[in-house]
């Protein structure tokens, strides 16, 4: 027992100092809140993903084997690196923990005596350091006498921002560390080592200290690492991971290492393609500097990988293998292949793997054939000097020889599995070159010498400073942005120095862009340094600054030589001035070519005076405006026939005209200046020498076409030239103009269908001016001056709508402002847990805020989750499927917490080992890298979370990482740095990328065009959004021109809006940027959840709300685990400022009681409830003794519509958490206690039976004491309700004595003749106790009819012997009755009385009539007083039927909705009351009905509802403009007297004079 005790006690305080490890009692008793099949996956992926190193019989562990646990690192365990990477969890599980549940499982026994000591050391004293850990002699010696196997644990941490070094306790062993395994391992029989590390290190030890048996890369395998180290050592798990790194035998053996520390300032990638394996396959093929090879990993059973077949499918090699398991247990195994690609010109590694394949759980004796497939262009190799072709993917003629494996090694030891001969060079993929390196000086080449590379010199800043006086020079080819695909050529100048000149801005569309910052706005003169080879090439480019296309340049290019040598390409020749218009302040100019240009030296600016409209052609509203067809602004072409201008003289005139646009592709532009906006009629004078033909003039306003088809007929007889200028006028084509600057622009699209043009018309028209459709939103996208337009229906469109019709997006984007634009290119504030901002955030237009969280070893965020292994382990589980299921449940958790965009995964090459953030990364190769990223891509946005690759891209190196230099070649940057990018690209399609904060070849990566746009967008097709690492260095306005999308934590709306306000920046620039991010924003959780289908929570009669689930919005409050009764989540983080925002749906309109759930330690605490931003209710809340000790607060009464509404609970002061809200409808308490009451109160109860009454009198006064009272509980309005109800359920109308009364009255007259008959004592006692029915006031209906019936019995007994005389007095008495009683009894009663009556007189009329006839009519007569019916009483109704018409004749009085269907209830009340048959029950009900729908009218100013219009109803209006009070949707509707649709403070004076009687009326 004490044992037991002793070695609980140890696992409990190995958790005290390490923050990762589980906080308290027992050695699992944790409670975690990541789910269980997620911790579950993490132990399995962290065990898969270890490899075992060595082996030599001491694992796994034999059961019941005795070990020594040595090393801090078995408790200090670490589970991840620092930085983005970190996740918040519940716990860590070390390796002693691992190893105490094996042993509680009889599966070891270890030494109590070390764990107690190690306990006491790194948990107790709080040492990190073996140096400070001394294992005595004699405690070394104790533990070898009573264990055979020690464990030795070895710890390393890293973290993003620094860099490892090559120095002891870090990439080396400590001192400490190396004395500690000697020591250990010359006293056990077996030694094994765990590495708990992140990244490559030094590995010699193993081989240098004697005894070591078995080593076991367990890396850092998150917060289930612990756990899945004692699977693995005990055999549990068999170990399938493989090394996805090399581990040389030194760290100066990896040739990145001359350069990793060889400055702050930048990294030379020298070493080039030849990174990890593919440097020592090339240089080192024996491995003599290797330990262990790529792709190397031991396991505890054997396999056997035969039946091998590499064959050609298509496109396509296909690599067949069977594994089969040889050994005793089950294991995986990993099938590797590798190609070697023929040296050629270009030099290759010397293997390089082309894919892979990991088996099932394969039992001993089992089989598994696996399949690797991968494209043979897969082979080739990028030329980025043109050795072969210059910027192209080459597979050189020869031999590719293709290697199968389980490892690097082992492949090439199995030899050549097959050849794929290539007989003559391909050029698999023809590029443009990107990216090139300006600094970096030589390279590695493949047979170990190094190759020069161009270079720019320091002064080469493409930044140039341009004074008011003076000339500057801009030298072609240092340009600040090109299109990719121009050339920088060498030549000779006389005096045989080498110079530099742009070549290849030979097709159209091809540009080159400089930086020109002018001390002074104005007009300069610009020189084009030329040298031409061809003849004279016209029209040869256009000119745009900040955007700006420049008016009026036509540049020429004259020949420079006479065509017969190379030399004339370089007889370079100033030209003729043209000018353009710079601002003060930083100018992009961009040169782009119309056609064919020549070669350019340099480039001449000088200012010659200040700056000139370019929209200088003026568009009147009013008369005809002409332009000159050959003074355009722009002019362009596709082709090698440019635009010209023609002189022409016809009869006394001479002119010019604009001529060859006769050639497809060819343009001109004019800029206009409109006065007005509206549609204009443009027409065309035209000459044609061809016959007639039809044609579209490709009329485009800022770049809207506006298509047409007119005629342009022959104007001459083509028998000479003058008939191209005989001018005419075409037909008019309407196009329309917006207000301000606006191109017109004329565009060929076909060839010799277009006239000559002397002049253009432009004149407004005179119909009503036209909205705008679809096509001039576009427009506004494209105009660079054109403010945002409404859409073309001028109401609002939601990004809601543009899901459902993409076709909307120009029409969104066009209605947002600048300044909206500009904050949507910044990151967004924080909500709930999520730490690391938003995206998005323009709900005004439906764009909610997509929440990010870091990673990736887990979700980063304000509360716990799953801390998966490092990257570096899921690489090394080969295992693509997965790693996939890791990318899934990541998302999972991701969305339970709000979080729509994962900042993961991180995929730069382990180009060096040092990099401290290497175990974010997956690989030192970029097949393997991409193909781990596609998966986890693959996974996480399967679950509707955007995956984010970073860091895009050379972030090999924390040290100084924001301002640092990646140096690299082309070629090393295509195959390797971005190759894992370019796979995940075009496999997984991933929503987003993260740019990283280091410079590429002297660019920052998010200000590199040629990296976001060309090749990531323009090559691999890439749709998604670029964002910035967290506060970069670079400026917000480059990153818009080079495609990032996002500028994080936060953007820089000045420097945009400056930007836009310069012209750097287009608003089509924005908007773009603005498009991909929307787009993203439409496949996540966050839109298809809170927007597109929004959880909305039905509040019904009676519903309890939880405060932390369904949450649209929130900040700062979130959900954690409840104690209260109801279990689930509380809100917590409810601190001042915090709010949550849901959406509900009322059921039914009416008062609601609202009550609080609320916990507080202190008594602190408040917080409003607000139905669509009007509040609604506040609570304070009490001291509960705990923030898990609950109390329902006081309910509060409020009013909610029916219907979908927005509810916010904010919370003004901190100090408490909330449960859940309690809705309960009080439609039925405190309202329909009010109307029963009002229906009651004016009924006449003498009507119904004095019990009866006397209830409902009762009912009556406790249901006005609740009205009265003003702070009624619940329990007393329901009190009162049911009362009501019961009294209700209870009323009896009076009894219907009328027939007693009338047979007692015939009976009277019998019995005043007794001596007529020989007994009267029986109709005597009869009409006595009828008497005491009339005149008892509570007698039943019952009582009356059994009272009266006595009487005609006893009566028509007294007939049996009676004679005629009593038919005579009977009927004498029944007229008697009817003639009393004339009108009072119903037509139909009265009828029988009066039939009766007439046959009895006619029977005593008759002679000879018989007894029986006597009797029968006597019996006529009794039956029919018995069956008599009074009609009812209406008075009652006359007084409702009056009430109801009084309210109608003043409608205008009350509310609307509130004497809706009056009308038809005073109806059916009329009708009642004109039946002259109604009997009281009939009339009792119409009463009721008309009397409630009464009670609902509520006049216009009766705010309070008490029926009349007083100063407080004029109070209560003051309150709720004030925002003090919030009314009712009915209370508000009576107090909007004015009918404007608001109650303000109109409303309350014209109330105000109402009640003073200072008008009569509203």
């Amino acid at each position: 027992m004490k044992m037991r005790f002793r070695k609980i006690m140890a696992a409990i305080l190995s958790t005290a100092m390490v923050a990762a490890a589980i906080p308290a009692a027992g050695i699992l008793n944790v409670q975690a809140k990541s789910p269980q099949e997620h911790i579950d996956l993490s132990r399995q992926v962290a065990g898969e993903g270890m490899v075992l190193m060595e082996n030599d019989g001491a694992l796994p562990l034999a059961q019941g084997e005795k070990v020594a646990m040595f090393g801090r690192a078995m408790i200090d365990y670490v589970r991840g690196g620092g930085g983005s990477g970190a996740t918040n969890v519940d716990y860590t599980h070390n390796i002693l923990q691992g190893m105490q549940i094996k042993e509680e499982e009889g599966k070891v026994t270890l030494y109590q005596p070390l764990v107690d000591f190690y306990t006491e050391q790194v948990s107790e004293k709080g040492i990190q350091n073996d140096a400070n850990i001394t294992v005595s002699d004699d405690m070394l010696n104790a533990a070898a006498e009573n264990a055979d196997t020690a464990i030795v644990t070895i710890g390393r941490y890293s973290s993003e921002g620094s860099d490892r070094s090559a120095s002891k306790g870090d990439y080396y062993l400590s001192d400490a560390e190396t004395e500690l395994l000697t020591r250990v391992a010359a006293k056990f029989k077996k030694t094994v080592v765990v590495l708990n590390v992140g990244a490559v290190l030094d590995t010699e030890w193993i081989k240098d200290i004697p005894g070591i048996d078995s080593v076991l890369m367990a890396w850092q395998a998150g917060m289930e690492g612990g756990l899945a180290t004692a699977d693995v050592l005990v055999g549990d798990v068999n170990p399938s991971g493989k090394f996805v790194d090399t581990f040389a035998k030194d760290y100066k053996d990896y040739p990145s290492s001359n350069t990793f520390y060889e400055s702050n300032s930048y990294v030379n990638y020298e070493e080039d393609v030849f990174v990890g394996y593919r440097f020592f396959e090339t240089f080192d093929p024996e491995y003599t500097k290797v330990n262990y090879d790529f792709g190397y990993g031991l396991s505890y059973t054997t396999f056997k990988t035969d039946n091998v077949n590499v064959k050609v499918d298509g496109e396509n090699m296909v690599t067949t293998a069977t594994v089969t398991n040889t050994g005793k247990v089950a294991g995986k195994q990993v099938v590797q292949v590798y190609f070697s690609a023929p040296q050629g010109e270009l030099g290759k590694p010397g293997k390089e793997l082309a894919a892979f394949a990991k088996t099932k759980l394969l039992q001993p004796g089992e089989s598994q054939e696996l399949t690797m497939t991968y494209a043979i262009s897969d082979m080739s190799s990028y030329d980025d000097t043109g050795k072969v072709q210059k910027s192209a993917y080459i597979m050189e003629a020869g031999d590719y020889k293709i290697y199968v494996g389980n490892s690097i090694k082992d492949a090439g030891e199995h030899g050549v599995r097959y050849t794929y001969k290539v007989e003559n060079t391909e050029v698999t993929e023809q590029l443009s070159q990107q990216c090139a390196p300006v600094q970096l000086k030589k390279r590695l080449l493949a047979d170990g010498t190094y190759e020069d590379l161009k270079t720019n010199s320091d002064e080469m800043n493409p930044h140039y400073t341009v004074p008011a006086e003076g000339t500057t020079k801009v030298e072609a080819e240092n340009f600040l942005n090109s299109s990719g695909n121009l050339s920088v050529e060498t030549f000779y100048d006389d005096n045989l120095q080498m110079k530099k000149c742009l070549a290849f801005l030979n097709e159209a569309g091809r540009y080159m862009e400089y930086e020109l910052t002018a001390e002074e706005a104005g007009k300069y003169e610009v020189i084009m340094c030329m040298a031409n080879g061809y003849p004279e090439i016209q029209n040869c480019l256009t000119v745009a600054v900040n955007g700006q296309q420049q008016p009026g340049i036509s540049f020429n290019a004259q020949q420079t030589g006479d065509g017969n040598g190379a030399s004339e390409w370089y007889n370079f020749e100033e030209c003729e001035p043209f000018y353009i218009n710079l601002d003060k302040g930083v100018n992009l100019v961009r040169f782009t070519a119309n056609k064919n240009n020549p070669n350019y030296d340099y480039i001449l600016f000088r200012r010659v005076g200040d700056q000139e409209e370019p929209y200088n052609k003026v568009i009147k509203a009013e008369g005809a405006n002409k332009i000159e067809a050959e003074k355009y602004d722009a002019a362009g072409t596709t082709g090698d026939n440019a635009v010209r201008t023609e002189n022409f003289t016809k009869d006394d005139y001479t002119g010019t005209c604009l001529a060859y646009m006769n050639y497809a592709g060819n343009y001109v532009s004019y800029y206009l200046n409109v006065e007005e906006a509206g549609d204009y009629n443009v027409i065309l004078n035209v000459a044609n020498g061809r016959a007639a033909f039809d044609f579209d003039p490709g009329m485009e306003v800022d770049g809207t076409k506006f298509p047409a088809t007119i005629n342009a007929k022959q104007t001459g007889d083509g028998s000479g030239k003058s008939e191209w200028y005989n001018f005419e006028n075409l037909e008019p084509v309407t196009v329309t103009l917006p207000k301000g600057h606006s191109i017109l622009t004329l565009r060929a699209s076909e060839k010799d269908k277009y006239p000559n043009i002397d002049y253009i018309l432009v004149e407004k028209k005179q119909t009503a001016t036209q909205s705008l459709k679809s096509a001039a939103a576009k427009k506004a996208r494209t105009a660079e001056d054109t403010p945002a337009s409404e859409p073309a229906d001028s109401g609002k469109i939601m990004l809601v709508d543009v899901y459902n019709n993409p076709e909307l997006m120009d029409d969104f984007l066009a209605q947002l402002s600048d300044d909206q634009l500009c904050g949507l290119m910044g990151g967004q504030t924080n909500t709930g847990v999520a730490n690391t901002g938003g995206m998005g955030n323009l709900m005004e237009y439906g764009i909610p805020n997509a929440m990010t969280a870091d990673g990736p070893q887990g979700i980063r965020i304000g509360t716990t989750c799953t801390a998966w292994p490092i990257s570096t382990l899921l690489a090394s589980t080969w295992d693509v499927d997965l790693v996939k299921q890791v990318g899934k449940a990541a998302a999972v958790e991701a969305h339970n917490n709000g979080i729509d965009i994962w900042l993961a995964p991180g995929m730069n090459i382990h180009r060096d080992p040092l990099c401290g953030r290497n175990f974010e990364y997956y690989s030192e190769d970029p097949l393997i890298t991409g193909k781990m990223a596609a998966a986890i891509t693959e996974g996480c946005q399967s679950k509707g979370v955007s995956i984010t690759l970073k860091h895009f891209t050379t972030n090999n190196k924390e040290t100084n990482r924001n301002s640092s230099d990646s140096r690299v070649s082309e070629r090393a940057l295509r195959e390797i740095y971005l190759k894992g990018f370019e796979i995940a690209v075009k496999e997984a399609q991933p929503w987003s990328i993260m740019t990283s904060y280091n410079f590429l070849n002297g660019i920052e990566t998010s200000e590199n065009k040629d990296l976001l746009t060309n090749i990531t967008r323009g090559e691999w097709g890439y749709e998604g959004i670029f964002m910035t690492d967290w506060g970069n260095n670079s400026n917000h306005a480059r990153e818009v021109l080079a495609g990032n999308d996002v500028k994080m934590p936060s953007g820089s709306p000045a420097t945009l809006k400056a930007a836009l306000k310069k012209g750097i920046l287009k608003r089509s620039d924005l908007e773009d940027c603005a498009e991909r991010l929307v787009k993203m924003i439409m496949k996540v959780n966050i839109f298809k959840e809170k927007i597109l289908n929004p959880v909305t929570v039905d509040i019904g009669d009676d519903t309890y709300f939880k405060a932390a689930e369904n949450i649209l919005w929130s900040q700062t409050a979130r959900g954690e685990n409840t104690s209260d009764e109801d279990g689930g989540k509380d809100l917590g983080y409810c601190d001042a400022g915090a709010w949550t925002q849901y959406q509900i749906n009322v059921a039914k309109s009416g008062t609601y009681s609202l009550s609080a759930r609320s916990a507080s330690n202190a008594g602190g605490g408040a917080f409003d409830i607000l139905a669509d931003g009007t509040k609604i209710a506040s609570f304070k809340a009490v001291n509960t003794g705990g923030w898990q000790k609950w109390t329902t607060l006081e309910a509060q009464q409020i009013k909610l519509e029916a219907g979908v509404h927005t509810l916010r609970i904010e919370f003004t002061e901190s100090g408490s958490n909330l449960n859940w809200l309690h809705f309960v409808r009080q439609s039925e308490y405190i309202e329909n206690l009010e109307k029963l009451y009002q229906a009651w109160a004016s009924q006449d109860l003498s009507e119904y039976t004095a019990e009866s009454a006397e209830t409902m009198r009762t009912a009556l006064a406790a249901a006005k004491a609740v009205l009265d009272k003003e702070n009624a509980t619940d329990s007393e309005i329901q009190a009162a309700i049911i009362q009501m109800t019961q009294a209700i359920n209870a009323m009896e109308y009076g009894t219907n004595k009328v027939h007693l009364e009338a047979i007692i009255e015939v009976a009277e007259k019998t019995l005043a003749n007794p001596g007529d008959y020989a007994d009267v004592s029986a109709l005597e006692a009869a009409v006595k106790a009828g008497k005491e029915i009339l005149a008892k006031p509570d007698a039943t209906q019952e009582e009356a009819d059994a009272a009266a019936n006595a009487i005609a019995d006893s009566m028509q007994a007294l007939m049996e012997r009676a004679d005629i005389r009593s038919l005579r007095e009977l009927t004498d008495a029944a007229n008697e009755l009817l003639e009393k009683n004339s009108g009072k009894y119903t037509d139909d009663t009265a009828k029988a009385l009066q039939d009766a009556v007439a046959h009895a007189e006619e029977i005593l009329g008759k002679d000879g009539k018989s007894d029986a006839e006597i009797n029968e009519a006597y019996n006529q007569i009794i039956d029919a007083i018995v069956g008599l019916k009074m009609k009812g009483n209406k008075a009652a109704l006359e007084s409702m039927i009056k009430k109801a018409e009084s309210i109608l004749a003043e409608n205008s009085r009350y509310v609307a909705a509130t004497i809706e269907g009056l009308d038809e209830e005073l109806a059916a009340a009329k009708a009642v009351y004109d039946n002259d048959q109604a009997v009281q029950s009939e009339v009792n009900e119409a009463v009721k009905s008309l009397t409630f729908k009464i009670a609902e009218a509520r006049l216009l100013g009766d705010v309070d509802g008490d029926g009349q219009i007083t100063t407080n109803d004029t109070v209560e209006i003051l309150r709720a403009a004030a925002e003090i009070a919030t009314l009712s949707a009915e209370d508000a509707a009576s107090a909007d007297v004015n009918g404007d649709g608001a109650a303000d403070t109109a409303d309350a004076v014209l109330v105000l004079q109402y009640a003073s009687e200072a008008v009569s009326g509203f």
